[in-house]
């Protein structure tokens, strides 16, 4: 963040306001500065690699997280040549820095009280910033109250004065005031971005697949992407649904009854595929787990059919249990695992593919999904859960369906920040 005030401070040419945390705090820098300097600033954050949608956020995904730059055309603040003059004037240059300044305190009640009307909330990070600007100058409500007419921010400052005083937040009416705020203020080709946002608030999330062997990488990926978009204020949330094994889980006394079932229809049928090392009485695979029984076909489509409706109704329960107030689920592991979970633990060669298309059709299509592809020997360093032949059968498996299942692939080998990046950039322009 130091670097990127740095940046900003080098091409502004004159003053220009933080109207956020200033730097190094916060997990962003919010600017509002003259259009021509708004033009300076991005090609300077542009030369410091620096990406963006529209203009206006600018982010910087480095070591595995994630700042950014707010870039806020004065204009938009509607605000008469003579107001602006105003809060440029009276803004305090920060130390260290020869354009970057502070707003003085009645500029920043009026700010937070603005803030708050369209954010719908009020957090203790904008309620110790209030707090500061009343302690800084006793007259700071005043002076602001006086000034409120010509920002058009008298209910705001009000509300504001209530909620820090009162210690209160905005209840639902002043929530969905906001919303209204935000749809009549987005440009038109924003509207799409701030309906999509109000989806979210009743259950619909973005859902981010990350699949891949144990071993790949996803739990790091996972858990970094969630702090990286909390970095820029999405909420995230990683979701590890357990590969459901309704047989492999039942109770020992049932699982030996059903075992010997199957090894007793398993002998009776003649096609009924196997594993080389199958025997009559095996009871592990060379993983150390139970080894399912080869089955009649019938049977065995049957079983199959049972676990793929398993695995589809957990990721949809997940999605719904994480899916409140949150704008990104995060699955680490998703439809591409458990179709190769499905046909490598359950299929003795069979591609079971009604089962595999009903994991597909029952799941919820997520929003951008990841392969992250790593030699079985790789895997294998890293996490020696399962035998390296064990794995090697699952990555053939994880190559064949990755693209029909609609995954990017990544090579999951490169170093980890660059994985990072190039997954948390995809995911940002989607939720912008």
């Amino acid at each position: 963040m130091s670097a990127l005030a740095d940046a900003v401070d080098a091409a502004a040419g004159g003053r220009v306001l933080v109207f956020g945390s200033p730097p190094p705090d916060g997990r962003d820098l919010d600017i509002l500065a003259r259009a021509e300097q708004c033009e300076a600033i991005a090609a300077a954050l542009a030369d410091e690699g620096l990406v963006s949608m529209n203009g206006a956020r600018w982010v910087a995904f480095a070591r595995c997280t994630a700042a950014a730059v707010d870039l806020v055309d004065a204009s938009d603040w509607r605000l008469a040549d003579g107001e602006l003059r105003s809060l440029l004037d009276e803004a305090q240059v920060l130390d260290g820095y020869e354009h970057l300044a502070a707003p003085s305190p009645r500029h920043a009640l009026l700010i937070a009280a603005r803030r708050v009307a369209r954010a719908g909330r009020y957090g203790e990070t904008l309620r110790t910033r209030v707090q500061a600007a009343v302690a800084a100058d006793p007259a700071a409500w005043q002076d602001a109250a006086a000034r409120a007419r010509a920002w058009n921010a008298e209910r705001e400052l009000s509300a504001l004065r209530a909620f820090h005083e009162e210690e209160a937040s905005p209840g639902a009416r002043e929530r969905l005031r906001s919303v209204s705020i935000r749809v009549r203020a987005a440009a038109p080709a924003r509207r799409r971005g701030v309906a999509r946002s109000a989806r979210r608030l009743v259950g619909r999330p973005l859902i981010v697949a990350l699949s891949g062997l144990d071993g790949a990488g996803k739990s790091f990926q996972a858990e970094r992407l969630a702090d990286a978009l909390a970095r820029l204020d999405h909420s995230a949330r990683v979701v590890w649904p357990p590969a459901s094994n309704v047989l492999f889980q039942a109770s020992p006394a049932l699982k030996r009854r059903l075992f010997g079932a199957l090894r007793m229809l398993g002998r009776g049928d003649a096609n009924s595929p196997r594993r080389a090392n199958d025997g009559a009485t095996a009871q592990r695979d060379e993983a150390g787990q139970e080894r399912l029984p080869a089955q009649p076909a019938p049977l065995a489509h049957a079983l199959a059919l049972i676990v793929a409706l398993v695995q589809a109704w957990s990721f949809r329960r997940a999605a719904r249990a994480g899916g409140r107030r949150v704008d990104v689920i995060i699955f680490d592991r998703y439809a591409l695992d458990a179709v190769a979970y499905l046909r490598h633990r359950w299929g003795h060669g069979r591609a079971f593919p009604i089962q595999s298309a009903l994991i597909r059709l029952l799941t919820r299509r997520p929003d951008v999904a990841f392969f992250l592809d790593v030699a079985p020997e790789v895997a294998y360093a890293r996490k020696r859960d399962f035998p390296l032949e064990n794995l090697r059968e699952r990555a053939a498996l994880y190559r064949a369906l990755d693209a029909p299942l609609g995954c990017t692939r990544l090579d999951g080998e490169r170093p980890r920040e660059e994985l990072c990046g190039e997954i948390a950039t995809a995911v940002w322009r989607l939720l912008v």
